[in-house]
């Protein structure tokens, strides 16, 4: 029974093969830490689709793995060390001095943070926190795959 059921979500080829060719990022593990990256993003859209009444938590959580791992890729691609961290911030700070204007996500991460280890125990998020967490997602990804030079409509 098919009912209901959402649609196969794949990762476009075509969002990743050429990166290479097309933008000049020349680092293997950034390519691996976008491809990550985009996985918890589609993982994060699929359970929006899902009208459960614990589905803002995996909402949440794969919103912050997403951010995470696209700030990382970030770090890796400017030859920087990458902290085995959850903490948003802790990224972050890593990052301001070569792009200070990201400081404006602090007071975001600072509440994001903990999805990425509150979903794991007795913690159930809410709407307003998916909402929250898309958004911020949503901005991160926009403006690291824009400084990445990856195309943002995949």
């Amino acid at each position: 029974d098919t009912e209901g059921a959402l649609p196969p979500l794949a990762l476009a080829e075509d969002a990743l093969v050429p990166i290479w060719e097309e933008t000049g990022i020349i680092n293997p593990l950034t390519l691996e830490r976008v491809r990550k990256a985009e996985t918890d993003y589609l993982m994060m859209k699929a359970a929006q689709q899902i009208s459960a009444p614990d589905m803002q938590d995996q909402v949440c959580f794969h919103a912050q793995q997403c951010v995470e791992k696209y700030l990382k890729a970030w770090l890796q691609e400017a030859n920087l060390r990458v902290p085995r961290t959850h903490n948003l911030n802790a990224l972050l700070r890593l990052i301001e001095p070569m792009h200070p204007e990201w400081r404006a996500w602090r007071t975001d991460f600072a509440k994001f943070t903990p999805h990425a280890v509150d979903v794991r125990y007795e913690i159930f998020l809410t709407a307003a926190d998916a909402t929250h967490a898309v958004r911020v997602c949503t901005e991160v990804r926009t403006a690291i795959r824009t400084v990445l030079q990856l195309p943002n409509d995949v």
